[in-house]
């Protein structure tokens, strides 16, 4: 199918009964209801079928188990393969660092266009969304206080900006605008 989400790559073997760990795309750990269907090759295009039976979190990867794979042998031949499942079988405990947010365009609660989220990180505090505006690129903190709403359907979000937070707001030395005496 031309929807799966790719999870990661397995790359190599752990234990001597058929798991394997699946060093993933992103920072963010999901949560995924197994046993699922899921897909492995070296392109979505190219993938075959299989059954993941679980997964697990270790360390910032996944140990996962599929149905039939039960030997070192099996799972060695599954090596270097990515991992694809359909988008209906993740979650995420917080919207804001959904790696499918990446393609989301942001608005201002006027309506105006801001940028497109190009990119997510995880910090320690939170989620940061890296977004292109025109040739610039900023950060976006991905808290709830500058975050109005997410429109799945339109792959979009109404977002609050806060004087500093975009270059455009800098002046033309690079250094903020100093505040007035009433600021």
């Amino acid at each position: 199918p031309s929807t799966l989400a790719r999870l990661g790559v397995l790359t190599r073997t752990f234990g001597m009964d058929g798991r394997l760990r699946c060093k993933l795309d992103h920072e963010v750990i999901p949560q995924i209801a197994t046993p699922c269907a899921a897909w492995l090759g070296y392109s979505a295009s190219f993938a075959r079928p299989v059954e993941l039976a679980s997964c697990q979190a270790h360390g910032g990867d996944l140990l996962c188990t599929f149905v039939g794979v039960g030997t070192l042998e099996l799972a060695e031949a599954m090596v270097d393969q990515a991992l694809f499942l359909e988008p209906t079988s993740l979650s995420y405990s917080d919207p804001f660092t959904d790696p499918g947010i990446v393609g989301y365009q942001l608005y201002s609660p006027e309506g105006e266009v801001i940028g497109e989220v190009i990119g997510l990180q995880q910090t320690a505090a939170h989620a940061v969304w890296t977004v292109q505006s025109g040739k610039q690129e900023w950060l976006f903190p991905a808290v709830a206080p500058f975050i109005v709403s997410l429109q799945p359907q339109e792959r979009s979000a109404t977002v609050i900006i806060i004087p500093g937070l975009m270059n455009s707001d800098m002046d033309s030395d690079g250094g903020g605008t100093e505040p007035g005496p009433d600021e």
